[in-house]
């Protein structure tokens, strides 16, 4: 029995990368179901997450690090992103209508074809950021 947990929680590192977040159960959420709307996921650590496809529409990922994550097609309307890092991310094709990206760090993340309605992008980070037929 006491091998079963360390290898729940390598599994759980190498589905999310690493696994710190205000609320362990939401981020649990997110891992099994790929939909998390409204979940608080703030100071998380996903580095090198692949959440193609995730739901998270309204949720708080303020101060999370998805430095090189790979959100490709996710919904993220209304998200609050304020100082995230998503340096060099895929965001292709992710919806941030009436997100909050303030302060956030997007060096060299891919936006192409995204939707950025409305969207708060107050200090935020921009260099090398490719936004190819995205909608500002």
């Amino acid at each position: 029995m006491t091998r079963a947990i360390p290898l729940t929680v390598a599994f759980f590192t190498l589905l999310t990368g690493s696994a710190i977040a205000e609320n362990a159960l939401h981020l649990q959420k997110l891992t099994n179901t790929k939909n998390c709307e409204r979940c608080d996921l703030r100071n998380a650590g996903m580095v090198f997450a692949n959440l193609v496809g995730v739901n998270l529409n309204g949720s708080n990922l303020s101060d999370a690090n998805l430095s090189r994550a790979n959100l490709t097609g996710s919904s993220l309307k209304q998200a609050n992103l304020s100082r995230v890092s998503l340096l060099g991310a895929d965001l292709s094709g992710v919806d941030l209508t009436d997100a909050n990206l303030a302060g956030a760090d997007l060096n060299g993340a891919n936006l192409s074809g995204a939707n950025l309605t409305r969207t708060n992008l107050t200090g935020a980070d921009l260099r090398k950021a490719n936004f190819t037929n995205a909608v500002l």
